[in-house]
């Protein structure tokens, strides 16, 4: 978590040995920059910065050492410095690859750059850095706290519910766990209320189309992602195949369009172009291959429904040619 320093006294790193006040799940009193984002110190009057900010540069230029640039990284941080931020850890995880804080820092900088600039591949990095400082360090639980906030953020609610149970294991009695514990009653009642339905969720993305309720999709995507991102690549592009190889122009326009409203969704929201591609090599393919693949889907279709009623050798001799 981001910590600037007080210069009142230097550690042998140069680093001053006092902190400015604040408090995260370590100990430290901090506040966020907006709803949801990860913990940022609570900022100190701007004498106590500026003072700041000028011993830890001193530290840096006598010293460079990681600490040193680990706690400048720190204040850029605080101040939503976020390039410079980036320069210091960067140099931090050159000198010391395995530094889990500086990890979670890291994390926390991409997760203010992607919940601002509303960038889903910054929200990646964010996810990938908070992963490589769990990895690191399984007991740190201010990591753990950011990195449920950055998979919430993404949407991805079930990885979530897994880091704020993995948090409240190491730290179950501060101010912090009762936000973590609040946050995962809401998303444990979510998973219940939201059972996965997906003849209710295709009958309201095909009502919600037909309306050109652009809001209304969102909000399902963002809702019943799975249920959604199934039904994408599934249901809705085997109705398309089928009216497309049936010779249905009016029932391959409506398939069609919609299939490429969610794939561009998908993509915008998401970052992932997989059904875009998926609906662009349907396009393109000629009436020969479309067949191929329509009868290839029937039969992966059945093998995985053999796979589910536990008959696994019958599963494996369809899906094994395919």
């Amino acid at each position: 978590m981001v910590v600037a320093a007080q210069p009142t006294g230097r550690t042998r790193d140069g680093v001053p040995a006092q902190k400015l006040g604040c408090q995260t799940p370590a100990g430290i009193p901090c506040q966020r920059g907006f709803p949801g984002a990860p913990l940022r110190p609570r900022p100190p009057n701007q004498d106590q910065l500026q003072a700041a900010e000028l011993a830890l540069k001193l530290a840096v230029a006598d010293h460079g050492t990681p600490k040193a640039r680990h706690a400048l990284a720190r204040l850029h941080l605080l101040k939503l410095e976020l390039d410079q931020a980036e320069n210091q850890l960067q140099q931090v995880l050159e000198a010391e690859p395995n530094n889990a804080a500086a990890h979670a820092d890291m994390a926390a900088l991409y997760y203010e750059r992607g919940a601002t600039e509303r960038s889903f591949p910054a929200l990646a990095r964010a996810a990938q850095e908070g992963e490589k400082a769990v990895a690191l360090a399984p007991k740190l639980p201010e990591a753990w706290f950011n990195l449920a906030l950055i998979h919430e953020q993404m949407l991805l609610m079930t990885e979530a519910q897994k880091d704020w149970e993995r948090y409240l294991e190491l730290d179950a009695t501060s101010k912090w766990a009762e936000e973590a514990r609040a946050r995962l009653q809401k998303l444990r009642q979510r998973s219940v209320l939201q059972e996965p339905q997906p003849d209710k969720v295709a009958a309201e993305l095909q009502a919600a189309f037909a309306a050109r309720d652009d809001a209304s999709l969102r909000r399902l995507l963002e809702e019943h992602f799975t249920e959604v991102t199934d039904l994408t690549a599934g249901r809705l592009l085997d109705e398309y195949l089928s009216a497309t190889l049936e010779g249905k122009p009016a029932e391959v326009g409506q398939h069609h369009q919609l299939l490429q409203r969610l794939a561009t969704l998908i993509r915008d929201t998401k970052g992932d172009h997989y059904f875009a591609d998926l609906l662009r090599f349907v396009d393109s393919s000629p009436p020969a291959r479309l067949e191929k693949i329509r009868a290839l889907r029937a039969q992966l279709q059945q093998g995985r429904a053999h796979f589910q009623a536990g008959q696994y050798v019958q599963a494996i001799q369809l899906v094994l040619p395919t």
